[in-house]
């Protein structure tokens, strides 16, 4: 979650450089509040973690998936 918090003060230090957000949520003119850009951005912080655990869920399956079956019930070692 902190990683995804300095990604938006990133965002906007660029939008500082650069004149343009990377997001257009984080453009107050685009979403017509800044308590809009707030809940957008607090919703970003909030999704990132959620977002990780579902990927790894994902990766956890695939692995499942591609694991070699041993059918013969003997381990490969002997």
């Amino acid at each position: 979650m902190a990683l995804s918090g300095l990604y938006l003060a990133w965002g906007a230090f660029g939008k500082y450089v650069t004149g343009e957000y990377p997001f257009f949520w984080m453009d107050e003119a685009q979403v017509g509040s800044k308590e809009a850009v707030s809940f957008y951005s607090i919703g970003f912080v909030l999704l990132a973690p959620i977002m990780y655990i579902l990927m790894q869920g994902f990766v956890g399956v695939r692995e499942s998936l591609t694991r070699p079956r041993n059918n013969s019930g003997e381990s490969l070692d002997s």
